[in-house]
């Protein structure tokens, strides 16, 4: 029902989508995130006609990854899976900040279905509107945006390398 009230007419028929997992969402929600991030690439390849590939964000320490894919049959449920973690190749974004690196394997597809789940930490560190950004400057970028985030900035002003990575032209 919530996947239908979305806008999805920008995705093109025959087309890519990496669809982006969390490990707090696997962490935190478990089953209930596994089924949401079912809905939504159901939804897609349903009424788009798109072909959609699970990838997950790996932030520095989550060492989890492989287990979650194992626990929840994440390669039965969406077949091909890929853990992208920051150290790995990155992809060079121009912002109003300067250049950026975001990883490459999350957004080497036309399209990316940005998926997020509240902690109740977010409130407070990230504020309620800069939480649905944060994914950007943490979990989906390299560890070069990353330490500008997390080290340059500390939660609140590091907001605006998350804004500047998702309204760069080439996330956009």
């Amino acid at each position: 029902e919530q996947a239908e009230a979305m806008d999805w007419s920008k995705i093109e028929e025959g087309r890519m989508v990496n669809l982006i997992g969390n490990p707090h969402g696997f962490q935190l929600c478990g089953e209930a995130y596994v089924t949401m991030l079912e809905v939504i690439a159901e939804h897609v390849r349903s009424t788009r006609g798109a072909r959609v590939r699970l990838r997950i964000a790996e932030s520095m320490g989550h060492i989890e990854n492989p287990d979650w894919v194992k626990i929840y049959n994440l390669e039965e449920r969406f077949g091909d899976v890929t853990e992208c973690p920051q150290i790995g190749p990155g992809k060079v974004i121009d912002t109003r900040l300067g250049d950026m690196h975001v990883l490459k394997k999350l957004f080497d597809a036309p399209y990316f279905i940005h998926t997020h789940v509240t902690e109740m930490r977010e409130g407070y560190l990230h504020r309620m509107m800069d939480r649905l950004f944060k994914p950007f400057g943490m979990a989906y970028a390299r560890l070069e945006s990353r330490s500008a985030y997390h080290f340059g900035f500390g939660p609140r002003t590091g907001q605006i390398v998350s804004r500047e990575i998702f309204e760069s032209p080439d996330i956009q």
